[in-house]
């Protein structure tokens, strides 16, 4: 098992909608995005909005800062690693070229599609 700390920084095109972290307006599909990927989430800001380093609560508006939130009891750090368990993955970082199901399917996909339609044609033809 690798040991990475716990909060990872990347950036590219957005693959699809989403909502900046910071301002709440829409990031659209190709879009330039930052984003911070934790163990379990995953982050997205627009690249002017997006401040601090890796750890969200560098960020100018976290809610780390906000007075409303200072009977929370918020870690003051992240844990010094992402460590393992059942969101673990192989690799973190945003990759828009692993577009994992947007408008793409894999080839064994397709393959069992065309298999389940060849078997529903061969089961409509026997009835």
């Amino acid at each position: 098992m690798s040991y990475q700390e716990y909060w990872t920084v990347s950036e590219g095109p957005a693959i699809r909608t989403q909502t900046c972290r910071e301002c709440r307006r829409t990031i659209y599909k190709d879009e330039h995005v930052k984003v911070r990927d934790g163990r379990k989430i995953r982050l997205f800001y627009h690249p002017e909005c997006f401040s601090g380093d890796a750890d969200p609560r560098t960020q100018a508006g976290s809610s780390y800062h906000d007075p409303r939130y200072s009977t929370a009891r918020l870690a003051p750090t992240a844990p010094p690693v992402k460590g393992h368990g059942k969101w673990s993955v192989n690799q973190y970082g945003y990759s828009p070229s692993l577009s994992y199901g947007y408008g793409q399917r894999s080839t064994s996909a397709r393959a069992n599609a065309a298999k389940a339609a060849d078997l529903q044609t061969f089961e409509t033809k026997e009835k």
